[in-house]
């Protein structure tokens, strides 16, 4: 998958197609959108469109830097 620029949105089907076409393993398309949506939830993906279908929005990488579980922490 090429993208000219890498704050281009990529639809979430070509995106599922794209992990279906290049894998092994016996992947469905719910599970891979339920590992977008939890990327998106941990700001990892950003998306633009409606979260209703994953015919209806886009994603890409996130620009900011996500938090990690280390950096919550604090040791006293």
């Amino acid at each position: 998958m090429q993208r000219e620029k890498n704050n281009d949105y990529i639809k979430v089907v070509i995106v599922i197609g794209e992990v279906i076409g290049h894998t092994d393993q016996a992947l469905t398309d719910v599970w891979i959108e339920y590992r977008i949506r939890s990327l998106i939830g941990s700001n990892q993906l950003v998306y633009e469109g409606s979260l209703q279908s994953m015919q209806g929005y886009k994603v890409r990488v996130s620009t900011e830097r996500p938090i990690t579980n280390y950096e919550t922490h604090t040791c006293d």
